[in-house]
């Protein structure tokens, strides 16, 4: 009756096995200093979590493969550890949030990824919160109504981009306080006219 003794030796075997599956493959840098844990499978493509770190140690980036594809979330982050960035893979592509922070930690950019570049509604923030700017993007281009304003939340811009940074029709600045000071129609050979002005108003160089 040998079979039971065999057991747990065939059991040991298939523990051992499984653990060095599950181990990272590391490299270094030339310093010596920890540069990555790559997690692999059979094929030898990246598959579970990757981490990278900075040459002074702590956190760089954080992700995750599925063979060999990126999916999940990927992470960057300062050398001071506050998060840099975050953006959502799936299936190998940019499809979901991404996200821009700050040294400090306070949101910057606040988009969203459709097929590998930036589409809809992208926002970017100042440090202290107040929103800066409001752009409507097409495969990663301005194209759509967009909002600029001023540190004070007070609307600076109101109008529409095509096809990168190029005004197109409508077009209206807006003083410090708010209040509509100039109105602009923009055509497609990239020239705006004014085509009306606050009675008092003064453009400043």
């Amino acid at each position: 009756m040998k079979t039971p003794t065999l057991f747990p030796f065939i059991l040991l075997l298939m523990v051992v096995s499984l653990c060095s599956c599950n181990r990272p493959e590391k490299t270094y840098y030339e310093t010596g200093e920890l540069k990555e844990e790559i997690y692999k499978d059979k094929d030898g493509k990246n598959h579970g979590k990757y981490l990278r770190y900075h040459l002074e140690g702590g956190m760089a980036e954080e992700a995750s493969f599925e063979h060999g594809k990126p999916n999940g979330v990927r992470k960057l982050f300062y050398i001071t550890g506050q998060m840099e960035s975050e953006s959502q893979f799936v299936n190998g592509q940019l499809n979901g949030y991404h996200r821009v922070y700050y040294p400090s930690g306070k949101l910057m950019i606040d988009a969203i990824n459709k097929n590998n570049a930036l589409n809809g509604t992208f926002k970017k923030f100042n440090e202290d919160g107040s929103l800066q700017e409001v752009v409507t993007l097409v495969d990663g281009e301005e194209n759509g109504p967009f909002e600029e304003y001023y540190k004070n939340g007070k609307m600076k811009w109101k109008g529409t981009y095509r096809n990168g940074d190029q005004e197109i029709g409508l077009l209206e600045h807006f003083d410090s306080t708010g209040v509509k000071v100039k109105t602009m129609m923009c055509d497609s050979l990239l020239i705006c006219r004014t085509i009306w002005k606050k009675e008092g108003y003064e453009e400043k160089e």
